[in-house]
């Protein structure tokens, strides 16, 4: 039998050599994901892998704000649905049918129909018990829920039945955008001992056009004789857009003064600045004399108010330690969309001129600002007087004629229901006294300014 000739030997160690060549060549290391990459990842693999389903885009929305509330608390990322809702309350605007509702015993309650709001134009009467929404009985919902099913699209229409002084009927308003003004209080009082008169004007937050609502507020003949001195109340006020905030003070000042700059510690490069904001001209009412009522809920553009304004030896603070607020956020839309998620991000701290009773913090940057004459408040007090401001505000809304009725002077602190609100006391009292006013106003200093 012929032998068979050998297999080739070449080819197996041809093959070996190139498995040897490829496991020691030097190859180049995969580079680690980081940032978005990373957490693209991480959501991917949750996605498909978790024991249970899970809302992706929620897990991300929460992720980012707890991530953003790492750096402070005033930073968070709104995403589309929460963004519009956002600028809607900077700007003060909302898009519904203009009513205020209140939780009873006897379920939810129309208790002010805005005027000439597409709620009023339908002819809902105020003062009604709300039954249904949309033909939904809703007498056992909560207010959340009746806010919610009444919110909607501009030009959309929600049919609502209510019951009033005993009888029902319905009513289909158009939804529309509804203007909440900045201004919600406008009253006078008139001293019958000296004859003066006193204004006084409460801020619910300093948005677009605040300073027009006030400059026409107090052009208004109705105010009658010259002013003798103005309270601003600035308590609850949680501050708002800063650039309104200058033009707001300069309402009261000279031309060319100081009233915040603004800095941050981001090492030099494109993004780091610093500014300086002055008056805008001489206001109408440089030289009347000023009292600001401020308490622990006045932050932010509030404080720059009350600073710049107590700086320049134009009021007197009253009240409670202010919240300290001393950052300015930052707005960022995402993308370029109609609705684009947002990002508000703390970008720089704002000083005043002075900060003479300014409150520094273990850093040496700037706290609260302590009043000049510290007017304490019990928490029944507290609600007490927000209860009486909000059925103020919201009777102002539907019936704008009431603003700047006049009261005694004696009378001037009185809370309805009960109680005295102590701060416009002791605010009335100052303005009266023009010389321990100013003996207030040129006291040294609290602690001697931060290098900060």
């Amino acid at each position: 039998m012929n032998q068979s000739p050998s297999k080739p030997r070449l080819l197996p160690f041809l093959l070996g050599g190139a498995l040897v060549f490829v496991a020691t060549y030097p190859r180049q290391e995969a580079t680690p994901l980081q940032g978005a990459a990373l957490t693209g990842r991480i959501l991917e693999i949750v996605e498909s892998q978790y024991v249970d389903n899970v809302d992706t885009e929620e897990l991300l929305n929460t992720g980012m704000n707890r991530m953003l509330r790492e750096l402070d608390r005033n930073s968070a990322y709104y995403p589309p649905r929460r963004a519009s809702d956002f600028q809607n309350e900077m700007n003060g605007t909302l898009f519904g049918i203009g009513v205020i509702l209140r939780f009873t015993e006897n379920g939810i309650r129309i208790t002010h129909v805005l005027e000439d709001g597409p709620a009023d134009r339908s002819g809902l009467p105020a003062d009604s018990r709300l039954i249904s929404i949309d033909g939904e009985e809703c007498e056992d919902w909560n207010l959340a829920q009746v806010s919610a099913a009444i919110k909607g699209e501009r030009g959309t229409t929600v049919s609502l039945v209510v019951e009033s002084a005993g009888e029902t009927s319905s009513h289909d308003p158009v939804r529309d955008e509804v203007s909440i003004p900045s201004l919600t209080l406008g009253k006078t009082f008139r001293s019958t001992e000296s004859g003066k008169k006193y204004a006084m004007v409460q801020l619910q937050q300093f948005q677009p056009g605040t300073t027009e609502e006030v400059q026409e507020a107090l052009s208004d003949p109705d105010i009658g004789v010259p002013l003798s001195g103005l309270i601003i109340d600035l308590r609850n006020n949680p501050g708002g857009v800063l650039e309104e905030s200058v033009l707001f003070c300069s309402l009261f000042l000279e031309e060319g003064k100081e009233i915040v700059s603004t800095r941050n510690l981001r090492e030099e490069n494109e993004t780091s600045s610093s500014s300086v904001q002055v008056s805008r001209g001489t206001g109408p009412w440089f030289d009347l004399p000023l009292v600001i009522l401020i308490d622990g809920n006045s932050a932010s553009a509030s404080e720059t108010v009350s600073a710049a304004l107590r700086d320049h030896r134009r009021a007197v603070l009253v009240g409670e330690n202010s919240f300290g607020k001393w950052t300015v956020q930052g707005v960022f839309n995402l993308d370029s969309s109609a609705t684009p998620a947002m990002l508000k991000l703390t970008t720089d701290f704002f000083f005043p001129p002075n900060g003479d009773r300014l409150i520094y913090d273990d850093r040496g940057f700037p706290a609260g600002l302590a009043p000049d004459i510290e007017v304490s408040v019990t928490e029944e007090a507290r609600l007490a007087q927000y209860e009486s401001w909000s059925e103020q505000f919201y009777s102002g809304l539907a019936d704008k004629e009431s603003m700047w009725k006049t009261y005694r002077l004696e009378d001037a602190g009185n809370i309805p229901g009960g109680g005295t609100d102590d701060a416009i006391v002791e605010a009335l009292k100052l303005l009266e006294d023009e010389a321990r006013w100013e003996e207030l106003l040129k006291a040294p200093p609290l602690v001697e300014r931060s290098q900060r």
